[in-house]
């Protein structure tokens, strides 16, 4: 059995990591390949393009990148046939997934798509190529089976994967001594994203506030696709005083009292961790006028979506500056009554999101597609 990844960006490697691995231990045979980033290949999955390193967000980012990530569609097309793989998983990164399914939809060859596009952010355009081109699909909010049973796309919800990831390697006080924090000092953690681009734009806004605080310790969570020479200067250059924690998610989060997150992923493990947060996000400017148009939801984050409502705040754009991330923070550190609504909203969000054991459920699934 031979079972091609394609994934491109650096939360849904984390997934087809831990994907890949089960599908190891109940098909011991299996030949795993794909298009991933490090921890894919980690996992034993023999990449044929690292499209985690290439992976871009926003409209001009996309328009930047088009002719290169177009070639690696095409040529991943091809290699997926001359070597005869009996499924392809898609994950997340519609743009290039997308394309990728109608080629392959057009050499017979077998496709899944686990985490889907947004079809509830980005209207339902894309949904008749899911309808024409994708064998099942495997999503992992509970609401949108509704949108894919509607169209009478083969659908199945087995939780989201979070569920099982989202744990710390220790707890708190044995987490603070190892990462040197005082004891008794309030924690604020700093997630300011996996991309260049958002390093850039929100990292220096986060190290400014954090120098507003004089009562907390600040931890900078460093992912695993930033390098160092990224942002050393930046950090050197606020003259903010920050503990870099490098590519340790959930334990910068055990320790933390409240985060600031890069709008994505991050945001739903801090609710799992039910940790009060505060969301920045910038994009260019086209990207933001072009998104206005054709974008179909009120809020940015997913607690807010999943919510449907305002649970947590949004600073975004212009609005993501140092002394608004400064002014929301200072309701939350503390047992503020603001601290205990947003608490009471992420527990009941949490709980939607189902019972453990997700990964071995969606396992079984992908591989009956097989049968």
């Amino acid at each position: 059995m031979k079972i091609f990844f394609c994934v491109g960006d650096a939360s849904a490697d984390v997934y087809a990591a831990n994907l890949a691995l089960e599908l190891k231990k109940r098909v011991p045979d299996v030949q795993l390949e794909g298009n991933g980033g490090k921890l894919l290949e980690g996992a034993g999955v023999k990449l044929y393009v690292n499209l985690v390193e290439h992976s871009v967000m926003g409209i001009t980012e996309v328009i930047k990148n088009y002719s290169r990530l177009v070639k690696i569609v095409d040529d991943t097309a091809k290699y997926i046939a001359d070597n005869n793989f009996d499924l392809v998983i898609l994950m997340d990164y519609p743009g290039f997934n997308l394309k990728l399914a109608a080629k392959l939809k057009e050499k017979n060859i077998k496709t899944v798509y686990y985490i889907l596009p947004q079809l509830w952010a980005w209207g339902k355009g894309r949904i008749k190529k899911v309808k024409k081109f994708i064998a099942k699909c495997f999503v992992v909010f509970p609401f949108e089976t509704a949108i894919y049973e509607k169209e009478n796309i083969p659908v199945e919800f087995y939780g989201h994967p979070l569920v099982d990831l989202v744990q710390p390697s220790a707890g708190k006080e044995a987490l603070k001594k190892e990462f040197k924090i005082p004891a008794g000092k309030k924690v604020i953690g700093l997630f300011p994203g996996s991309r260049k681009n958002e390093i850039n734009s929100l990292l220096p806004e986060m190290l400014e506030a954090s120098k507003l605080i004089d009562s907390a310790e600040f931890v900078l969570c460093q992912a695993v696709s930033i390098s160092d020479k990224l942002i050393q200067p930046l950090i050197k250059a606020s003259g903010a005083k920050v503990t870099i924690v490098k590519a340790r998610a959930y334990d910068v989060m055990e320790v933390s009292d409240a985060v600031v997150l890069a709008s994505g992923t991050v945001t739903l493990e801090a609710a799992l961790m039910e940790k009060p947060m505060v969301i920045v996000y910038k994009l260019s400017l086209i990207t933001r006028f072009i998104g206005k148009l054709i974008v179909k939801i009120k809020y940015m984050t997913l607690p807010n979506i999943l919510a449907g409502k305002l649970i947590v705040p949004e600073l975004l754009h212009d609005q993501a500056n140092s002394a608004n991330i400064n002014l929301e923070l200072e309701k939350l550190i503390e047992k503020t009554p603001e601290r205990i609504k947003m608490l009471k909203e992420l527990r009941k969000l949490k709980r939607g999101l189902g019972e453990k054991g997700v990964n071995g459920r969606i396992t079984e699934g992908i591989i009956s597609c097989l049968r």
